[in-house]
């Protein structure tokens, strides 16, 4: 994903974010510190093919419909000790699915303390930072 993309798609997060804390009347702020749990709610950003990239597991054409590298990326997972489900296919089956499971991985990395940090985190505070746990 090109940066312009990313940007795009990191201030899109940010205008949702600012929705939903509109209409629950609450700010969700953005999380800076690993492993440690947020006293409220707070986001961080993931990317789906960054988590996989800092995992080992390629994450090349795995987007395109029907594709075999879907239960290849969930057999890398779980091998690494995520749990799946005995049934993954709708993991497999809607990218969308298999996405979220991956964004759930990286925020269940970043709270165990096992991601990157950013090496200057003022400029991350203004720039943005996507959470990944180190390169495998």
């Amino acid at each position: 994903m090109g940066a312009d993309r990313i940007a795009r798609a990191a201030h899109a997060a940010l205008a949702l974010l600012a929705q939903v804390g509109d209409r629950l009347v609450l700010e969700i702020p953005l999380a800076w510190e690993p492993r440690r749990p947020p006293d409220r709610l707070a986001a961080i950003e993931v990317y789906p093919a960054a988590t996989l990239i800092a995992r080992g597991i390629p994450s090349g054409g795995y987007k395109k419909p029907a594709n075999v590298r879907r239960w290849e990326i969930i057999a890398s997972l779980r091998a690494d000790g995520v749990g799946f489900p005995a049934d993954a296919s709708p993991f497999a089956v809607d990218v969308d699915v298999l996405d979220a499971a991956l964004c759930v991985v990286a925020g269940a990395d970043f709270l165990a303390g096992n991601v990157a940090a950013p090496p200057d985190p003022e400029r991350a505070r203004k720039e943005g930072w996507i959470w990944t746990r180190p390169r495998a």
